[in-house]
């Protein structure tokens, strides 16, 4: 679906992963929408890459910074961001959770979404992947996200 709805409105898509560790582009692999997809493991070295003060949680003004560098840097439509709040024992540990952002940045503005998951690294990684790409969908399909603001 999200295949189709890129093609037909010849958009072109930039990602940043924490999280789900590269599963995002490994769903849109071969796609010539998708311009560049990035994953880092610490919010530590998105600081470094992007060139922005750091943080030592993630936010969704720190999304927002770096999805504002990439749209600079590779000139994409659209950027999806993807950032955790927790430790790396809180990842890994299947019973504790982690806070998800996820931040759609388009021409009209910017949508969001924030979830808590649990369970397995796995389930973390999936979920994730799959909360984000439902966060694009959601863009291309004109439908509300959970969290929109424009």
């Amino acid at each position: 679906m999200i295949d189709q709805l890129m093609h037909q409105r010849e958009l072109t898509l930039a990602v940043q992963e924490t999280v789900s560790q590269g599963l995002i582009a490994a769903k849109c692999i071969g796609q010539p929408w998708l311009l560049v997809a990035s994953f880092s493991q610490s919010l530590q070295q998105l600081s470094d890459k992007f060139n922005i003060q750091f943080e030592a949680n993630a936010s969704f003004e720190m999304a927002e910074c770096i999805a504002h560098k990439i749209k600079q840097q590779e000139g994409s439509d659209l950027v999806l961001v993807q950032l955790y709040k927790g430790s790396t024992e809180q990842l890994q540990h299947k019973d504790q959770s982690i806070v998800i952002y996820n931040l759609l940045l388009m021409p009209e503005g910017i949508r969001r979404s924030e979830f808590n998951i649990g369970g397995s690294l796995q389930r973390k990684q999936n979920q994730s992947a799959l909360l984000a790409l439902d966060l694009l969908r959601r863009y291309l399909q004109n439908k509300n996200s959970y969290n929109d603001s424009f």
